[in-house]
C-alpha cells in the first residue's frame, strides 16, 4: 500500500471525440479528484506530469478497425499508471495488446443488462471470467443496469487479460468487460459517465480509489484561493477591470468575486441587445447597484441588435451575428480597456482543442474572436473560471456567499431569446415570446419548480394553427414548453409536470398573449435532442 505522501491526485482524459469526454471529467472531479482533457494527438511529454496517477481513454465515434479512426501514443501505455478505456478506448487497448475486434451490424446501444462474471468462470476464446474478485467491481452488484453505445465489439481478449462482465443483446452474449492487473489496464465497453449507468459513479470512484490508490485533493472552496491568487497576479495593483455582464450565473458569480478583489478597479457594462427576457434589464440594474452596490453601465442597442437579424432564419447564422454585434457594440461604446474579464468555461477550453477525424467541427466561441485574441496577446484577459464547470461556478457561488436564489436561475443562452424563436427574430414574434415566458416564469415560482428542474422554458414556432375565440376562428402562433432535469445540462431527460400544472400554464398563455392558439409539450432527452431548440 503506498504511503499517502506517495499518491498522486489528477486524472488526464485522452478525448477521441466522444460526446461523453467532457462528462467524464466533471464525474471524476465530483469525486474529489483533479481531471483535465486533452486531445487524441497529444504526445506523452503532453499529458504526463509528476501528479499524474490515472488515464482514462473516452469513448468515440469512429471505429478502430477504420484506417483513418484516431490513434493513439502507445508510449502512454508505458506510463506505469492505472489506465480505464472506455468504449473506444476498451477497443484501442484490446487492438494494441493482440485481441480481436468486430464490428456489429446492429451494436448496442441505450440500456443494457450486464452479469460480473464469477471467478474462474470459462467463456470460450475470450479470457477467463474472474469479475467477481475484482477491485472495479467492489460493492457492486453481479447484474445491474448499464449505459450502452457500439458498433465495435470484442471477440477476443488478449492474452493474460481477464473478463470481468458479459452482457446479453441480439447477438448473443458479448464482452462488456475487462482487465489486466498487473499491467492495472480496464476496459468497458460500456459508459460508466452517464446517470443511465446505475453504479456508474461507483465503479469510477473504485478505479481512482481502489485501483489507483489517488489522493482526493480537489474541491471548489479550496481552488478559490489559487483563483483570487492567479487574478491579482494577472490584474496587479493598478489596472481597472471591465465585466460584461448578462445576469446569468457565470457573470454574477464573476462580479462578485472581482468586486471582492478590485471593487474600486472594476467596471460592469450590460449590453441590452433587446434579446432579453421580460423586464430582465431592470432586475438585473437593481441587484448590481443595491444588492452589490456596484455601479452598472447599460448600454442601449436594441434597433442595431433587431436590424442585424433581419429575416435571417438559420440558427448558426443568429449566433454568429449576435456574436459579432456584440464585440461590434461593446468595443465601440468601452474605452479604454486596461483588463477585460472573461466567463469561459472549462466546457469551452475544450470544445476550443483540436480534436481528429472529419466529423468533428472545431466550435468557434464568442470569447475567441479577434478583437478578444488582441486583448489575449497582450495580457489583457482574465478567464478566472477557464478550469470549471457550470455546476463548479455556483459552487463557488455558494462559497462566496451570493443567496441561492440566484444561483439556482436556469441557464440562460448567450444569443437570448433568439434561438428560442424558431425562424426570423422580429419585434413582435419577440413581444409574444416575452409574454409567454413571463407568465411561464410566474407559474414556476408558484409551483417551486425552478429548484426541481434544470431548465424550463418557452420556444416560439413558426408554425400557425387554428384557433377558436368566441365564435370566431382564426390562425395563431404555437408555443412549446420544454422542461428538462439534469445534473449538469450534458445529458438531460424530459421532465413532466403536472396536468394541474399544464393545464393553468396553457390556460394562461392562450388566453393573455395575443396571438397563440397553441401550447405543446417537448418530451425528447438528450440525446438525441438538445435542450435549446436552437
Amino acid at each position: 500500500m503506498k504511503r499517502r505522501s506517495d499518491k498522486k491526485s489528477s486524472v488526464i482524459i485522452i478525448d477521441f471525440g466522444s460526446q461523453y469526454t467532457r462528462l467524464i471529467a466533471r464525474r471524476v472531479r465530483g469525486l474529489g479528484y483533479y481531471s483535465r482533457v486533452v486531445p487524441a494527438t497529444a504526445r506523452y511529454e503532453e499529458v504526463m506530469s509528476a501528479d499524474v496517477g490515472a488515464l482514462i481513454f473516452s469513448g468515440g465515434p469512429e471505429s478502430v478497425t477504420d484506417a483513418r479512426a484516431p490513434k493513439l501514443d502507445e508510449t502512454l501505455l508505458t506510463a506505469g499508471v492505472p489506465i480505464l478505456g472506455i468504449c473506444y478506448g476498451m477497443c484501442l487497448l484490446v487492438r494494441h495488446y493482440g485481441g480481436v475486434i468486430a464490428s456489429q451490424r446492429r451494436g448496442e446501444y441505450g440500456p443494457a443488462m450486464i452479469d460480473v462474471l464469477p471467478g474462474g468462470r470459462k467463456v470460450g476464446r475470450r479470457g477467463v471470467g474472474g469479475g467477481a474478485g475484482s477491485s472495479f467491481y467492489r460493492d457492486v452488484p453481479n447484474r445491474h443496469c448499464v449505459w450502452m453505445s457500439h458498433g465495435d465489439s470484442i471477440v477476443e481478449v488478449p492474452n493474460h487479460f481477464t473478463v470481468t462482465a458479459l452482457s446479453r443483446s441480439k447477438a448473443g452474449e458479448l464482452i462488456a468487460s475487462f482487465e489486466d492487473r498487473k499491467l492495472r489496464l480496464y476496459g468497458v465497453q460500456y459508459h460508466p459517465e452517464v446517470v443511465h449507468t446505475v453504479y456508474g459513479e461507483k465503479l469510477l470512484k473504485n478505479f481512482l480509489q481502489r485501483v489507483a490508490c489517488l489522493r482526493r485533493m480537489w474541491s471548489v472552496p479550496s481552488y478559490l484561493k489559487v483563483i483570487e491568487k492567479t487574478l491579482r497576479r494577472e490584474v496587479g495593483p493598478k489596472r481597472s477591470i471591465v465585466v460584461a455582464v448578462s445576469g446569468g450565473v457565470d457573470s454574477t458569480v464573476m462580479a462578485v468575486l472581482l468586486a471582492r478583489l478590485f471593487k474600486r478597479r472594476l467596471k460592469l457594462v450590460l449590453v441590452d441587445n433587446g434579446l432579453l427576457r421580460e423586464d430582465e434589464v431592470r432586475e438585473i440594474s437593481d441587484f448590481y447597484e443595491n444588492h452589490l452596490q456596484l455601479p452598472l453601465r447599460v448600454i442601449d442597442a436594441k434597433s442595431e441588435f433587431l436590424t442585424a437579424l433581419a429575416g435571417v432564419r438559420d440558427p448558426e447564422r443568429k449566433r454568429h451575428i449576435i456574436g459579432r454585434m456584440f464585440v461590434k457594440v461593446f468595443f465601440a461604446n468601452v474605452k479604454p480597456i486596461e483588463m477585460l474579464a472573461q466567463g469561459t468555461l472549462y466546457p469551452d477550453v475544450i470544445e476550443s482543442i483540436a480534436t481528429v477525424g472529419p466529423s468533428h467541427k472545431i466550435k468557434t466561441h464568442h470569447n475567441r474572436v479577434p478583437e478578444i485574441l488582441a486583448l489575449m496577446k497582450r495580457g489583457q484577459i482574465v478567464e478566472p473560471f477557464k478550469d470549471l464547470f457550470k455546476d463548479e461556478v455556483r459552487e463557488l457561488g455558494l462559497a462566496l456567499k451570493i443567496p441561492s436564489a440566484l444561483l439556482n436561475r436556469h441557464p440562460f443562452p448567450g444569443p437570448g431569446l433568439a434561438v428560442r424563436i424558431v425562424g426570423t427574430v422580429t419585434k413582435r414574434r419577440l413581444d409574444i415570446l416575452r409574454k409567454a415566458d413571463a407568465i411561464l416564469q410566474s407559474q414556476l415560482k408558484k409551483a417551486k419548480l425552478i429548484e426541481k428542474t434544470w431548465q424550463i422554458f418557452a420556444v416560439l414556432l413558426p408554425v400557425r394553427s387554428v384557433g377558436v375565440a368566441g365564435d370566431r376562428r382564426y390562425y395563431g402562433a404555437t408555443i412549446v414548453i420544454r422542461a428538462v432535469s439534469s445534473l449538469d445540462g450534458m445529458t438531460a431527460d424530459f421532465f413532466l409536470p403536472s396536468k394541474s400544472f399544464l393545464t393553468r400554464l396553457s390556460a394562461r398563455i392562450t388566453g393573455e398573449v395575443e396571438g397563440i392558439t397553441r401550447v405543446v409539450l417537448d418530451i425528447s432527452s438528450k440525446p438525441p435532442a438538445t435542450i435549446e431548440w436552437e
